[in-house]
């Protein structure tokens, strides 16, 4: 929904029986081309009115200069129209502006819950099995295997205390 295109139009002088399809045609748009592509059956369905009604009103927007139309077309049959809005709005930026550099937490909302604190939900022998079954597709000699067996170390070491 292009809320920027709907609040231009608010400000503007369109006629009574325009508005709505004009308002349908923002509501699709895209927010920052203000393009929109959409079939005379589906906004006739959207404002409750016939598909001739909606060609003629797509005519008058044309003529008010409100919105462009580039109508594509085969040989032998129409494929599309695609209307483009001239009427002046503030468009959206591409992105929002950085606050500062350290880093994504501030610009972005956190898209996770934050993880809940719970007590060890395992044994020490149930870890360590895990690990040795893991230890089994890794080659020794690898960072990630001298990780695993530290962490096995330490569990051993646990054990016996």
């Amino acid at each position: 929904m292009a809320k920027a295109i709907i609040r231009a139009l608010r400000k503007m002088s369109i006629p009574a029986h325009l508005r709505y399809t004009v308002q349908e045609l923002a509501h699709l748009a895209h927010e920052r081309s203000g393009r929109v592509s959409v079939a005379y059956q589906f906004l006739a369905h959207k404002t409750g009115r016939c598909r001739r009604t909606m060609i003629n009103h797509i005519r008058e927007l044309c003529a008010l200069k409100i919105i462009g139309i580039q109508k594509y077309w085969r040989p032998g049959r129409w494929l599309r129209n695609t209307y483009t809005f001239r009427i002046r709005w503030v468009q959206a930026p591409a992105w929002p502006a950085p606050t500062g550099h350290k880093g994504p937490g501030e610009t972005l909302a956190s898209t996770l819950p934050p993880e809940a604190k719970q007590e060890k939900g395992l044994s020490l022998a149930e870890e360590k099995r895990i690990l040795l079954r893991g230890m089994a597709f890794l080659a020794p000699g690898t960072a990630r295997y001298a990780d695993h067996q530290r962490e096995l170390d330490r569990l051993s070491a646990l054990e016996h205390v």
